[in-house]
């Protein structure tokens, strides 16, 4: 099924570089599977478009069964290639994120497989606001730690 990039527009598009062969991309899909589910039926919504560092088309086939979004053809050698180029990929799993006002390149954010881990669901919608409210977060919670609140925990 091919979609047109109007489809894309007024959502927050992730550009998922990954392959099946390598350990951390099979550790992140799946956290990325849960939240694309979570995040697609908010305002505004989200899409991923995959694209593929697999060796063959079977095993981008195989991969690509596990993933609910948009993808890349495997065959589609040149868009990849530019892609890549243009985000200036540099590893995998990487997800860089596109706001909807601004598919700017040098706008996007770089370190989605990061934010997803560190603040999971939280970093929704993943504008610079949101992220530096978390951020502020993290440092209030690490500067009003006490070594009190390191040993002990309400789960124990």
């Amino acid at each position: 099924m091919q979609v047109k990039i109007s489809e894309l527009e007024g959502k927050i598009v992730g550009i998922y570089f990954s392959a099946n062969w390598y350990p951390p991309c099979n550790n992140f899909t799946p956290l990325l599977v849960n939240a694309f589910e979570e995040f697609k039926s908010q305002t505004p919504g989200f899409e991923v478009v995959f694209v593929s560092c697999d060796e063959d088309l079977d095993a981008f086939n195989n991969y690509r069964a596990c993933m609910p979004w948009l993808a890349i053809p495997f065959s589609d050698l040149n868009t990849k290639k530019n892609l890549n180029s243009r985000f200036d990929v540099e590893g995998i799993p990487s997800l860089i994120i596109l706001q909807p006002d601004n598919y700017k390149v040098d706008e996007a954010i770089h370190d989605g497989v990061e934010l997803l881990y560190r603040y999971g669901k939280q970093a929704f919608p993943f504008t610079k606001e949101r992220l530096q409210e978390l951020q502020e977060r993290e440092r209030e919670k690490h500067e009003n730690q006490t070594l009190m609140n390191l040993l002990t925990s309400q789960n124990r």
